[in-house]
């Protein structure tokens, strides 16, 4: 229920029915019950033979499948900076992301990032991405936000001008 499979499986569904080429994927660890509740999910939206499910990847495993991919999609309602979406913008790996999610700046996905979606235009965004894809410039918008020496010299900058104020309060 958190992330919310039911709502990604459903509009591989839609958009696999106009399109016989659509594939997805789905990386998640292999543990009990919810294992179970995943692949009954993909057998009720008839879906098997456009998901391929990766469980337990190791980190290199999981990097390679996101370099193949065309976007990475979040659907949780609540999900903190989830690092899979900076994983993929620097990759060059563009997003989708719920835009009712709490927890990642939506001012993150972008015309250069990705997409904001809701559950009703997941299956044409996902449409939409498949083709549209090499439009959008994640990893160099990564780099220019929100790469770790951009994102001190942020840091250095207001704590100089936090300290600027301090120093004329004082005098």
């Amino acid at each position: 229920r958190i992330k919310r499979h039911h709502i990604f499986f459903k509009s591989i569904a839609k958009a696999s029915a106009d399109d016989t080429g659509f594939k997805a994927a789905m990386a998640c660890g292999s543990a009990g019950k919810e294992r179970d509740l995943i692949h009954s999910l993909v057998d009720y939206y008839d879906i098997r033979e456009f998901l391929d499910i990766y469980e337990d990847l190791g980190k290199e495993e999981l990097n390679r499948l996101l370099n193949r991919s065309k976007c990475n999609v979040l659907l949780s309602l609540k999900e903190g900076s989830n690092r899979s979406i900076f994983e993929s913008m620097f990759s060059g790996t563009p997003v989708i992301l719920l835009k009712n999610n709490i927890g990642v700046r939506k001012d993150y996905i972008n015309e250069f990032t990705g997409i904001l979606c809701s559950d009703r235009s997941l299956a044409d965004d996902l449409r939409r991405m498949k083709a549209d894809y090499l439009k959008f410039e994640p990893a160099r918008w990564a780099s220019e936000n929100i790469a770790p020496k951009v994102s001190t010299g942020k840091l250095v900058s207001r704590i100089k001008e936090l300290d600027e104020k301090i120093t004329e309060m004082k005098a």
